[in-house]
């Protein structure tokens, strides 16, 4: 064995053969040496050769070898502890496995290019069986693919050993092993096992095996709301006489939200206090013993809670009765915990009012606890009316936009207990509405309003969106999110885009997943993230809280819906017409065309939108040239209405040559353009959203007659005919015309003789001017130039 520089001249010469020579022998003596590297370097092997020659015979002698080795016989360094991780939002853990290891052995130790070469057994669930084999004593294949694309099934197995491999590549000294990615692990607990090993190469290793927990760590989240209530004489008669109200917890909350736990398995409490969770009920109820099974007493001692007394409750008898009362007077904290509910109670009574007052707001602290007994709460009051006259209350609010407009024909319904709820009332053209017999004690409100759903939403609104999901400009105001969350999923994505695109061009004639407008209640805190929002209002006849709702028009971004019969549009104006440019060619029945669309004036603009009347054509296809347009910018309506809406996040600007789209159409008969489009506001209001101010402007059609080099003259429609045919010819100047008709043998039949116009002309013939039947012969001369077709009279 020698170091790392392999074997010195000294320790060559001592291992070398041993020869003897004669009298007259003079020996000569040459070595040669080879190294050999393993793993790198990491390991090595020296050969040397000795060779012997005779100064005096010339005699050679060779084939002496001699080896020497380097052995690394330090293992690497590993060390294993045990994890816990935590899963995602969807109750999932998408995670990475790492480690790392040292080396101070072998004949590199300090090059940063050395390797560590691993092997790592997954046992998923940690019940015995090795899922999964990690390893870089294979060639980089396509698990690596299959593994990142979720197809953990089409994992090979190159080693045969009925675990699916995956390479993972060697490692430096002290980095960490990439690539241990696991399938997507599911549940609130799960416990798992990873083996490790590592080789240096040099037949050194090092083992050690760790568990992992994937574990639910995130507490549910809340959403209180506030409640009213009158206080009233003890419902079952078992406590003390004394006015009180006793409401679950399960009550204050509007929704509570988990990443795990279904919804029907939360449970709730007050004061962050759980109820006993102690496996067992022993015979007799030991106070111990009690679990979320059983119906008990509890309140907070300590940081775990202290059970009161088993099941059965409010016997009236027994060891429990004096904390029945306390419970019934509302005194100690105590909670009632029932099963069934999956909430505790609690009871308010007259002694949560001050003296002199008949109404007071108590602060309530609400918590959602999940399976796992994460948990979070959430702030809320209760206003403790003690009155029990037993008149109709009077009960009023406003219905209004964000920006203070009142929108009258909103429907607000109260819903309370009695036969005649629920009561509905409309709100006036300021928004106002009054119930002038509302009920004594708690009620619900909401606010509706259908249809209307094209009210205020036009393609500026698609501009708007579409710069906010961009990040060009954000819609910050809370109300212009629920506006743009057309398909109500509780974001701001391009499928709101598609939903309003639909229903501006006329495709649809409602919102498939929304309503026309959402009222979410004015006394709720809202973010930058409003979703989810509240449009219920709970409250009670003696309550002092707001009873307002904000009106939202879904797809109205920039808030010009009509509110009222009075309200007036607030978007700005401006006179920039937007002219687009089309020439006035001819169409002949059954041709298709390409009309390209250019404008004299397209700069700064942002979008448009128009209805476009097609008579005597029919929209085949639209292509996009300077515009990104295509088939879901347009509508294609009946009797050849057309609609169009372009929404950009920038402002575009293109010269008067440049075509911005293509119109594709196909001819049902002989016309021009000019009497076959027209752009109106008959379903999609033609309108144009120019500069940085999104100023709306106008949009018009303008039809360029074309330059005709020369006379054309076209086949007579119909043709053959029975009663009446039309010859059309178009001219690039005005001229004397003449329309000659002659039958097979030459002979005239009649003259026309015509002052044309520029442009397109049309003459009639009928069978009765005609006078006969079969082919006959038309011609028109106007100075030189003459053309001759044939037509066809039939009986």
């Amino acid at each position: 064995a020698v170091d790392c520089d392999g074997p010195t001249d000294a320790q060559i010469a001592a291992a070398a053969p041993i020869n003897e020579a004669g009298p007259c022998d003079v020996i000569g003596t040459n070595t040669k040496k080879w190294q050999f590297d393993f793993e790198q370097g990491v390991c090595r092997k020296w050969k040397v050769e000795y060779k012997y020659v005779n100064w005096c015979t010339n005699e050679e002698r060779d084939g002496f070898f001699k080896y020497f080795m380097y052995r690394d016989t330090e293992a690497p360094k590993l060390q294993c502890e045990d994890a816990m991780y935590a899963v995602d939002n969807n109750c999932e853990y998408n995670g990475t496995l790492t480690k790392s290891a040292t080396d101070n052995g072998g004949c590199i130790a300090n090059d940063p290019n050395r390797w560590l070469k691993w092997t790592v057994f997954v046992d998923l669930w940690a019940d015995g069986t090795r899922d999964y084999e990690y390893t870089s004593f294979l060639d980089a294949g396509n698990d690596v693919s299959n593994m990142n694309n979720g197809n953990w099934g089409a994992i090979r197995d190159d080693n045969g050993n009925g675990i699916p491999d995956i390479y993972v590549a060697p490692t430096k000294d002290g980095a960490d092993v990439a690539g241990i990615k696991l399938p997507t692990i599911e549940g609130k607990m799960s416990n798992h096992k990873v083996e490790w090993k590592v080789t240096d190469g040099c037949h050194n290793f090092a083992a050690c095996t760790e568990s992992f927990m994937v574990v639910d760590k995130k507490a549910p989240t809340p959403v209180c709301v506030p409640l009213s209530t009158a206080l009233m004489a003890d419902p079952d008669g078992s406590g003390p006489a004394l006015p009180m109200v006793e409401l679950w917890a399960n009550d204050f909350m509007n929704k509570a939200y988990d990443n795990c736990t279904d919804d029907d398995d939360l449970l709730y409490t007050f004061e962050n206090v759980p109820p006993r969770v102690a496996d067992t009920l022993l015979p007799g109820g030991a106070p111990n013993k009690i679990n979320i099974d059983v119906a008990h007493y509890f309140r907070l001692k300590g940081t775990a809670g202290e059970a009161l007394a088993p099941y059965p409750i409010r016997a009236g008898n027994g060891s429990d009765k004096g904390i029945q009362e306390q419970y019934l007077r509302g005194e100690g904290g105590i909670q009632l915990w029932l099963p069934a509910s999956r909430s505790s109670a609690k009871v308010w009574s007259s002694k949560d009012i001050p003296a002199g007052v008949t109404k007071a707001d108590v602060d309530v602290k609400v918590t959602v606890w999940d399976k796992k007994f994460n948990h979070d709460y959430c702030w809320t009051t209760i206003s403790l009316i003690n009155n029990q006259s037993g008149i109709d209350s009077i009960i009023t609010g406003n219905v209004s936009t964000a920006v203070g407009q009142g929108v009258m024909n909103v429907a607000v319904t109260i819903q309370a207990s009695g036969p005649e709820y629920p009561k509905t009332k409309m709100t006036t053209a300021t928004g106002n509405y009054a119930f002038d017999d509302g009920p004594i004690g708690n009620f619900e409100l909401q606010a509706s309003k259908g249809g209307d759903y094209l009210n205020g939403v036009s393609t500026l609104d698609l501009v708007m969106i579409q710069r906010h999901i961009l990040g060009v400009s954000t819609l910050v105001s809370p109300y212009k999110l629920i506006a743009a969350d057309a398909n109500n999923d509780g974001k701001v994505t391009g499928q709101d885009l598609t939903d309003l695109r639909k229903l501006i061009l006329g495709i649809t004639a409602e919102l498939p997943s929304n309503q026309s407008w959402r009222f979410p209640i004015l006394d709720q805190t809202m973010g930058t993230n409003p979703f989810p929002f509240v449009e219920k209002i709970v409250a009670s006849s003696l309550s002092t809280s707001s009873k307002n709702f904000v009106a939202v028009k879904i797809g109205d971004i920039n808030g010009n819906a009509s509110v009222s019969a009075t309200s007036d549009l607030i978007e700005a104006r401006s006179n920039t017409n937007i002219n687009l440019n089309v020439d006035n060619v001819s169409l002949v029945s059954g041709e298709t065309v390409e009309i390209p669309v250019t404008a004299s004036n397209y700069s700064d603009v942002y979008g448009y939108q128009f209805t476009m009347n097609m008579t005597g054509v029919q929209l085949v296809d639209v292509r996009g040239g300077a515009l990104e347009v295509d088939a879901s910018n347009v509508g294609r309506l009946a009797n050849g209405v057309v609609t169009m809406s372009y929404a950009s996040s920038v402002a575009k600007t293109f010269g008067a040559n440049e075509v911005l789209f293509t119109f594709v159409v196909k001819a049902d008969k002989l016309l021009s353009i000019a009497n076959a489009m027209t752009i109106t506001s008959d379903v999609t209001s033609a309108e144009s959203y120019v500069g940085s101010d999104l100023n709306v402007g106008k949009v018009s059609l303008n039809v360029r007659t074309a330059d005709v080099a020369e006379i054309e003259m076209f086949q007579n429609e119909p043709n053959p005919f029975k009663d009446f045919t039309v010859v059309n010819f178009n001219m690039p100047q005005a001229a004397a015309v003449s329309l000659t008709v002659t039958d097979v043998t030459g002979k005239v039949i009649t003259v026309k003789n015509v002052d044309a116009v520029r442009g397109m002309n049309q003459v009639s013939f009928t069978k009765t001017q005609l006078g006969t039947t079969g082919v006959v012969f038309y011609t028109l001369t106007s100075g030189d130039f003459t053309a001759t077709k044939k037509m066809i009279i039939v009986e």
